[in-house]
């Protein structure tokens, strides 16, 4: 082989061994190239909630800081009489990757599950996020939605600024109950079980799984919620329809720094005044959550006073017949001696990482108590139209208030 052959064969190897570089480059600067986190957050807003989509979409563009610019926060996007989409939020300006070509239900737990397995797909990471936006009243059955409350929002405070996406509405459901995500898509509304969306979570995916929606800081969900996640960030009480403050949580929440999103939420609110002036979050250990349901349990077997004769618990709902109570305060009203209250309090500190509270929800419900998780209570009266669904939740198999 002559010398310039052996030339022309040694530069066309060393393009060669360059292309495959590039390519190579290139396949790991993608946008949808693997990152440290993707954050899914799920926004069934095909109900009154849909003032409020592109006010938190820009709040969490705002949010994610330049550093954080190789995450994902991924958006899936469900309003009425629009296609639903899905967009990569970025901090100058968003992607849209998917369009699908009608108005789905997003309260159907068999797309919440495909669009789960979409996005980790096409945004491996690291790690995982889950953030479910909507309306939402933690466990009870939507049969019950008429013996507890009409189901009307309430109505609208003083507004606040010269927007109407500034009123203080309250994301309660619209004639339901066990309001997960909440859809309007088929000109009536329908809801997502809990324990459907637990089902469509795959297992051990997400690290922490936040609810930007009313009451589902609860003991029967978050039991419900071991080992899809190891935190779980969550009200107790109601929550604004302005909803999260993603301009000042979504960094927090990339980061994994969950005590601070927390801190963040609960300043914003408490710095209000008036209805605005409302707020309860909690930052709940998941894997460690199975101390509290033990503890619990020994509560209800060692009780020296009936549920019937349970009176002035504090209250975490507005509804016309309560069903949401503070579990500390439960705790202690059974009446199990200091022992169980004692150790009910120890296993509360251990898997309640963070929790806080303004004094009054929209300045009705005074909050002398808030351990962070509402629980319910299995009045007789509730009957057969409560009751019996309690009594299949895997929280009271555990505890056993119901046998």
């Amino acid at each position: 082989m002559s010398e310039s052959v052996k030339i022309r064969v040694l530069l066309r190897n060393c393009l060669l061994a360059c292309l495959v570089l590039v390519a190579v480059a290139s396949c790991h600067s993608g946008e949808d190239s693997h990152t440290d986190r993707t954050i899914l957050v799920y926004m069934a807003g095909d109900n009154n909630l849909c003032d409020y989509l592109n006010r938190n979409i820009r709040e969490m563009g705002s949010g994610i800081s330049n550093r954080q610019s190789h995450n994902h926060v991924v958006v899936f996007v469900d309003r009425p009489g629009k296609q639903s989409c899905l967009i990569d939020v970025k901090r100058n300006g968003n992607d849209t990757v998917r369009v699908w070509n009608e108005n789905l239900n997003s309260a159907s737990p068999a797309l919440l599950s495909e669009v789960i397995d979409y996005v980790t797909g096409r945004f491996a990471a690291d790690s995982y996020g889950l953030v479910l936006w909507s309306h939402a009243t933690g466990w009870i059955p939507s049969s019950a939605h008429k013996f507890i409350d009409s189901g009307k929002l309430s109505a609208p405070g003083p507004k606040q600024g010269n927007g109407d996406s500034d009123r203080p509405y309250i994301r309660r459901p619209f004639e339901g109950t066990r309001a997960i995500l909440v859809d309007n898509s088929v000109g009536s509304y329908s809801w997502m079980e809990y324990d459907e969306m637990a089902e469509a979570i795959p297992d051990s995916l997400f690290d922490f799984i936040m609810f930007d929606a009313c009451f589902m800081g609860s003991a029967e969900v978050a039991y419900e919620l071991r080992g899809k996640a190891h935190w779980m960030i969550a009200s107790a009480v109601e929550v604004l329809t302005t909803g999260f403050p993603y301009d000042i949580v979504t960094e927090p929440m990339i980061d994994g720094d969950y005590e601070t999103l927390c801190r963040r939420y609960f300043d914003y609110y408490n710095s209000k005044s008036g209805d605005f002036r409302t707020a309860g979050i909690a930052l709940i250990n998941l894997d460690s959550y199975g101390v509290v349901a033990d503890a619990f349990a020994d509560v209800v077997r060692n009780a020296s006073v009936s549920v019937d004769d349970l009176s002035n618990v504090q209250c975490d709902d507005r509804f016309r017949r309560s069903v949401m109570f503070d579990l500390l305060d439960v705790a202690e009203r059974l009446e199990p001696g200091e022992e169980y209250v004692q150790r009910m309090k120890e296993a509360l500190d251990e898997a309640i990482v963070y929790h806080a509270n303004t004094e009054y929800v929209v300045s009705e419900i005074h909050l002398n108590r808030y351990c962070g998780l509402n629980c319910y209570i299995p009045y007789s009266r509730y009957g057969t139209v409560i009751n019996p669904y309690y009594s299949r939740t895997e929280w009271n198999r555990r505890v056993g208030f119901i046998e």
